[in-house]
């Protein structure tokens, strides 16, 4: 009776786990990093000829991506971004 009760709670606990882990968020800021080198060229992907294979871009690039509500808009809302790069240098964004 005792482990039927445990084994209970265990599904309990997993499902409501999984209802969490899939909710949908309306808003949301999300930021990502992707970092680019010759395999980020198109032309990679497609087979075709780029002057760009030969020497081509190398770093890292943030892709940001939010969802806010319109009335939040109408506030005209700034993102500030604070960039620490790899040689500890640190720059400052705007964007509106």
């Amino acid at each position: 009776m005792r482990k039927q009760s445990k084994k209970r709670i265990a599904h309990l606990v997993c499902l409501s786990s999984l209802l969490f882990l899939t909710s949908c968020e309306k808003y949301y800021l999300s930021l990502t990093d992707q970092n680019i080198n010759v395999n980020s060229l198109a032309s990679v992907g497609a087979g075709t000829p780029d002057k760009r294979q030969q020497n081509p871009p190398f770093g890292e690039m943030i892709v940001m991506d939010w969802r806010i509500p319109k009335e939040l808009l109408q506030k005209h809302p700034v993102i500030d971004l604070h960039v620490i790069y790899g040689d500890y240098t640190e720059e400052s964004f705007q964007y509106p």
